[in-house]
């Protein structure tokens, strides 16, 4: 299900490079990590489900290995190769 995201005519001028730049690092690590790795699980600590998931393409035989750790630590952003 898309995610609905206003026209950018409806957003007031002096707040679009507030919303541009908000967590542009996280967004431009997972970016990174989508185009150099075939599987990307994206997650914050506290939600359970992208360990489950990473736990899951383990028990299918699924070759995984963590693409940084300081990106997993700051981030929640895993990929597997």
């Amino acid at each position: 299900m898309p995610r609905p995201i206003l026209q950018e005519s409806h957003i007031h001028a002096a707040v679009r490079s507030r919303i541009s730049d908000h967590h542009r690092e996280v967004i431009d690590e997972v970016e990174s990590a989508v185009a150099a790795n075939d599987v990307v699980i994206v997650g914050m600590a506290m939600n359970p489900f992208p360990r489950k998931a990473r736990k899951a393409l383990d028990a299918a035989g699924i070759p995984t290995s963590t693409w940084s750790t300081a990106a997993i630590s700051a981030s929640g952003v895993g990929a597997m190769r």
